[in-house]
């Protein structure tokens, strides 16, 4: 085994290119859809009453041959700690030699948003317009950031059970006002992203 690349979640959000992270999660998309892709199920240890450990393996021929590790503990929110936690490892295609491990939660957290918002580049109308993500904690920050590159939204409403969390979300984009309700967030919407 070569020299291994350890990535912390610091170095992943410094490195991490948002735009060319869209741009190849639409390309592993479309290679996952044509069934050339090993992804197994996903498996996972339960703690009971207190989450759970998940293992989710994948290859992707010329792209990845990895397994991601994830931690969802509900209750760490209580704590100041993320609910997901995770761990990606990755490994040479060839021979199998691991050749990196890095800090998985901010790469969950921004892929999730991601996926979606590729999905939306593909299938929302070619005028849509109005956005409502129905949420306002960490997916629903992945999502606004993400959305936000794939197309240019006129409105973005965001919607929260917690409105000070919306009103500090929608803080973080020009387009984007606090929704009084989750019904007036998606009347009228384009697009919308449940992220509760």
């Amino acid at each position: 085994m070569g020299d291994l690349l350890y990535l912390s979640r610091a170095d992943v959000e410094r490195l991490l290119d948002v735009d060319s992270m869209l741009d190849a999660l639409g390309r592993a998309l479309v290679v996952f859809s044509s069934g050339i892709t090993s992804v197994p199920p996903r498996s996972a240890a339960r703690v009971p009453d207190r989450g759970l450990l998940g293992v989710m393996a994948g290859y992707v021929p010329g792209i990845a041959l990895e397994v991601k590790l994830v931690s969802v503990f509900p209750a760490n929110h209580n704590h100041s700690l993320p609910s997901h936690q995770g761990l990606i490892a990755i490994f040479d295609e060839d021979n199998g030699a691991p050749l990196a491990v890095m800090d998985g939660t901010y790469i969950t957290a921004i892929r999730t948003g991601g996926t979606a918002a590729v999905a939306a580049r593909a299938l929302a109308r070619g005028d849509a317009s109005v956005l409502a993500i129905l949420g306002a904690g960490v997916q629903g920050a992945s999502h606004l950031e993400t959305f936000t590159r794939v197309r240019e939204f006129k409105e973005i409403r965001i919607a929260s059970r917690n409105p000070d969390a919306a009103k500090a979300l929608a803080g973080r984009h020009p387009r984007a006002l606090m929704a009084e309700s989750f019904e007036a967030a998606v009347r009228g919407a384009d697009v919308v992203a449940c992220c509760t």
